[in-house]
């Protein structure tokens, strides 16, 4: 598991989306954690996922697990956003399909 974020501007991509659609909004900036953690040593870290809301299309749906992980973003040495990763939308289920 690592931890990937894709930062996409969307000022610039309402701007650019008509006619064409996203196109550098979303290669805006892609960070990527300093860590690679084997998927086994978080599996411990399982829990109840909280229901996706709105629901996906039914193509999309997955069973309802999540990771109790502290999640947290750091600029330039000072910490801009605190979270779990239990509270994701999109869990490590979907990624994983296990």
């Amino acid at each position: 598991m690592a931890l990937v974020n894709d930062w996409s501007a969307r000022d610039l991509q309402a701007w650019e989306y008509r006619p064409l659609g996203p196109f550098l909004a979303k290669s805006f900036a892609t960070s990527m954690a300093a860590w690679v953690t084997p998927f086994e040593a978080i599996l411990d870290r399982r829990v109840t996922a909280p229901a996706q809301e709105p629901a996906p299309l039914p193509y999309l749906h997955e069973e309802p697990w999540a990771l109790d992980l502290d999640l947290e973003i750091e600029l330039n040495g000072s910490v801009v956003a605190r979270t779990n990763a239990r509270h994701l939308y999109w869990s490590a289920a979907s990624s994983s399909r296990t």
